[in-house]
């Protein structure tokens, strides 16, 4: 059984700015013989299924002002709202067709199925193209890149750089997707899978370790319990829930819900989260480099805008007492216990790993990509032609 407390920390953050995002020159004839063409594909479909996120949220919150009692989740195709009372169908379906005309498309099934309508995928994925040439010319600008070239074909974006520069292929394909999210905590579900993996001869061949933190309120004393796993690979934990699933649905984790991983030393550590981003990146309005003045350990620095200062103020003195992860990438940086509200506007993200230098490398990497924005969805290199 494992004890932990922490304080979410905050420090004054440098007023330091993003670079220019000017389209820079491309290169002469001489510089691109001694170039490197990478070729990257762009998961535009990720974009597709953000923009169904945002709208089941949207969604759920206008039936709810609406006072009418229905199930909103996600699904493959796109959105199912399931009606308490069917008689109430017909107007949701009508409110769906006058609040989201030219958004999405109805589709027959049992309940309301909708979709996002075909015109508006594709000037999503348009622009999710866009913005993310606009993203990666703004990062090689950062970066004081010699004459980059980012153009695209067709969906793919195709990118020459110096050869030379080793940099780029870690920094430009980092999506920088920064998300705050909370940790449900004494989650029914994370105990359930808890007692049943301790007895699982599958839990122990995949290597899943069930952990336990727990801690006391400053204030009020109140005990919090948190379960949690320890695993060797994400998949294997991810396969094994999916397997459990798969036997049983009531081990199967809930739209609204997700399975969350920190890096723990050689192993990973989980969080049960809640969905929903309450924080993002767009609620950033800038970051730095630091160290931390008790430990010298490299941070990030981020200030928040005043729309996110206010919703950060929200969202700790709603969840004292709670954990609030730090999510880049899909990866829990961080998870510390929400002591009190800060309404300063200013958090420090730490960086991991015991390497001084590799710290102090990941923290400026980090601080570069924040301030010039996430990419719209994750790229995967196709393609390399390296000088000869």
């Amino acid at each position: 059984m494992r004890f932990a407390a922490a304080l979410l920390s905050f420090a004054m953050v440098a007023g330091c700015r993003g670079q220019s995002t000017n389209e820079p020159p491309q290169a002469s004839p001489t510089a691109r013989s001694k170039r490197l063409q990478l070729v990257y594909e762009i998961d535009l479909d990720r974009a597709i299924d953000d923009r169904h996120r945002v709208l089941r949220r949207d969604l759920e919150a206008l039936l709810w002002d609406k006072k009418i009692r229905a199930a909103v989740r996600l699904s493959p195709e796109g959105i199912v709202v399931a009606v308490e009372h069917p008689a109430k169908k017909p107007e949701v379906e009508a409110l769906v067709k006058t609040e989201y005309a030219d958004q999405v498309e109805l589709r027959a099934c049992a309940d309301i199925c909708l979709q996002i309508s075909t015109s508006l995928a594709v000037a999503i994925k348009k622009a999710a193209l866009e913005n993310a040439v606009t993203t990666i010319r703004s990062r090689l600008e950062a970066m004081k890149v010699k004459e980059p070239s980012v153009t695209t074909r067709g969906e793919q974006i195709v990118m020459e750089v110096d050869a030379s520069d080793e940099r780029v292929r870690t920094m430009v394909a980092r999506s920088g997707k920064l998300e705050f999210k909370v940790v449900d905590h004494g989650s029914e579900l994370m105990r359930d899978l808890s007692a049943v993996s301790a007895n699982d001869p599958r839990a122990r061949e995949l290597g899943i370790i069930e952990e336990i933190d727990q801690w006391r309120h400053e204030t009020s004393g109140s005990l919090s319990v948190d379960y949690y796993f320890l695993v060797p690979e994400r998949a294997n934990l991810e396969k094994y829930l999916s397997e459990l699933a798969r036997r049983d649905p009531r081990y199967a984790v809930p739209d609204d819900r997700q399975i969350g991983f920190e890096r723990a030393g050689t192993s990973w550590r989980t969080y049960y989260l809640e969905r929903a981003a309450q924080l993002t990146g767009s609620d950033v309005a800038n970051a730095a480099g630091s160290y931390d003045p008790n430990t010298n350990q490299p941070i990030v620095l981020l200030d928040f805008n005043r729309a996110g200062t206010e919703r950060l103020a929200d969202l700790t003195a709603r969840n004292v007492g709670r954990k609030l992860a730090t999510v880049l990438d899909d990866q829990v940086r961080s998870a510390p216990i929400i002591n009190g509200t800060i309404s300063g506007g200013r958090v420090a993200i730490t960086m991991g790993g015991s390497e001084l230098k590799e710290q102090e490398k990941e923290r400026d990497e980090l601080v570069n990509v924040l301030r010039t924005g996430s990419l719209p969805a994750p790229l995967r290199e196709v393609s390399s032609t390296q000088p000869p």
